[in-house]
């Protein structure tokens, strides 16, 4: 494919995935970011945030697994992970490679979760839905006594 086809796919690729953007932080309220990224220059690979989960912004950098990605794009062409922030927030994330028709990554996307709500009430659930002896054994709840 030649050079001016990459530039237009990538720039193609990239207005779809706005509205696509847009779409996912609407779904997922608040708690949500997406992240595009242009592999070209590792330093401000950052096209377009939708969201503010993790305070990016437009021209700032890839960050480690990004990195890992982009260095080996066969082993990163979809991630996800969950990681602690230095605030104590715990974020959700997955990423997708982005590439043209001869499989070179040219961008990535990635989707951005804050869980630290939905990780405290599970914390809190947890001693309310589990038994002391975790025995599981079935019970019959009859409506009187004559069938016990």
């Amino acid at each position: 494919m030649a050079k001016d086809a990459d530039g237009e796919l990538k720039q193609r690729t990239f207005a779809s995935l706005r509205m696509v953007m847009k779409a996912i932080v609407e779904l997922l309220g608040p708690a949500s970011e997406v992240v595009l990224h242009d592999m070209s220059d590792a330093d401000s690979s950052i096209v377009a945030v939708e969201g503010n989960v993790t305070g990016r912004c437009v021209g700032g950098p890839l960050t480690d697994s990004g990195l890992g990605c982009l260095r080996s794009p066969d082993s990163g062409r979809a991630y996800q992970c969950t990681r602690v922030t230095e605030g104590s927030r715990v974020i959700k994330s997955a990423s997708v490679s982005l590439s043209d028709d001869q499989g070179e990554v040219f961008g990535g996307l990635c989707i951005n979760l804050d869980i630290t709500p939905y990780v405290a009430f599970h914390d809190h659930l947890q001693p309310l839905v589990r038994s002391p002896n975790e025995n599981r054994s079935s019970q019959r709840f009859g409506a009187d006594m004559k069938g016990a």
